[in-house]
């Protein structure tokens, strides 16, 4: 239905209208027409509101009214667009590209707050539509971030709002996704929260008197150690024990998060200046150990996406998103979106990992399973694959394969199903035969 620009009457006729026809259709057409009723009565609020626009609508413009009901969890499934880059907006780029492709995480964010959920809005509509999103979207969402961290006037927020607020579109200085990503899931008040306990005994908050809440927006892991098995690391992170003391620390779950995400220390604890380039072990898949959590939940979680950094100096480089659509995983690399047959090594070369909760896992563990018990001195876990090198020499991934080479392997697969299943019945016919000749003979 398209209606002209101002023309409430009709609008508020077609509602009236659709609502009339629901009384007489079935359930799954009763929830379109809810739908398109909540579309059109977005149109007219849209209609009455102040032609006026603020300064801020200026700077990060509203998505079309009649995309702000899109769900994110219905986005879940449809690959992801291409965001265009022009003034050194990688990290904020793949910061947002991380967020979109994790439902819970983004519908919060949005949620509660009203600039982030417009331009969540502008990335689901392009996905949508299969379009790219103009560099507009990186320049709105670096404003708003460093507003964001402009709040907190503490730490790398502080640098890095200052970086954003003075304007600087430097294409060689590259600042840390980290910031980023922690102001974006702290606007949406998402954190991890834990108990602490030391030698046995639980930290204690003195204004409660009760055990002392702890929250993280990501759980960091420390490389300096040497370790590179994430399953390790993240005990590690529960159960630490400090080589100088001998204290033992211990971290609990308060519940286990529907949304796990893992940080990698690879510029240290202190971030920016030498990398650690390392490639690590990366589960696809993994269950948390019940001694992680206060209820002690057994969880599955799988690795719907990750953020890589590109390059030897945390301070530049690049940035790109690993993310995880159905059974296919896409690079996305500013505006070039590209499917890719083997995420091994660009997991390997993970800086931040987002982990999706998807159920209860078995209760029997094995006990070898380092997520589970700590894990021994001399335990290895398998190398991480390098990039396949084809016969030029160059270290890249081959190409995927084009729709033709796909059309002709699925032929070929069903050829091989038909005969094998023609194969199958003429044996089993034969062996029919052979049943009703020998019960005759034997009459």
């Amino acid at each position: 239905m398209a209606f002209e620009t101002n023309d409430q009457t009709r609008a508020t006729q077609a509602i009236k209208q659709l609502g009339a026809i629901a009384e007489y259709a079935t359930a799954k057409d009763v929830r379109t027409l809810e739908n398109m009723q909540g579309d059109l009565q977005a149109r007219v609020t849209e209609m009455s509101a102040s032609a006026s626009a603020s300064a801020a609508a200026a700077v990060a413009p509203p998505a079309p009214a009649h995309m702000e009901g899109i769900d994110p969890s219905a986005m879940a499934q449809i690959p992801p667009t291409g965001l265009q880059n022009a003034h050194s907006n990688c990290a904020l780029l793949s910061a947002a590209q991380l967020l979109a492709g994790a439902p819970r995480l983004a519908q919060n964010i949005m949620a509660k707050d009203p600039v982030l959920r417009s331009l969540f809005q502008q990335v689901y509509q392009a996905q949508a539509e299969g379009q790219l999103v103009g560099e507009k979207l990186g320049d709105a969402l670096r404003a708003r971030v460093g507003e964001l961290l402009a709040r907190d006037g503490i730490g790398p927020g502080s640098a890095y709002a200052e970086w954003i607020l003075e304007g600087n579109t430097s294409n060689t200085k590259q600042p840390d996704i980290l910031p980023v990503l922690h102001a974006l899931l702290d606007a949406g008040g998402l954190t991890h929260q834990f108990v602490t306990e030391c030698n046995g005994a639980t930290l204690i908050d003195d204004e409660t008197g009760g055990p002392r809440i702890e929250t993280e927006a990501s759980l960091g892991l420390d490389l300096s150690g040497g370790e590179r098995g994430l399953l390790n690391l993240l005990y590690h992170y529960f159960v630490n024990t400090a080589a100088d003391s001998g204290q033992t620390t211990r971290k609990q779950f308060i519940t286990a998060p529907d949304d796990l995400v893992l940080s990698t220390h690879r510029y240290g604890f202190e971030g920016g200046g030498h990398k650690i380039g390392d490639n690590l072990v990366v589960p696809e898949d993994f269950v948390l150990c019940p001694e992680f959590t206060q209820q002690r939940e057994t969880v599955r979680y799988e690795l719907e996406s990750c953020a890589i950094h590109h390059g030897a100096d945390g301070e530049q480089g690049h940035y790109t998103c690993l993310r995880k659509v159905g059974e296919t995983w896409y690079l996305a690399n500013d505006d070039d979106v590209q499917v890719v047959r083997d995420p091994r090594p660009f997991m390997a070369q993970g800086y931040v990992f987002h982990y999706q909760k998807v159920g209860a896992a078995e209760p029997a563990i094995d006990s070898s399973d380092p997520g589970t018990s700590p894990p021994q001195k001399g335990d290895a876990e398998p190398a991480a694959p390098a990039p396949t090198i084809d016969s030029s020499g160059s270290d890249t991934l081959p190409p995927p394969r084009t729709c033709g080479e796909v059309a002709a392997r699925v032929c070929l697969l069903a050829i091989w199903g038909i005969g094998r299943i023609a194969g199958m019945t003429y044996r089993g016919i034969q062996a029919s035969v052979r049943v009703v000749t020998d019960a005759k003979k034997s009459s």
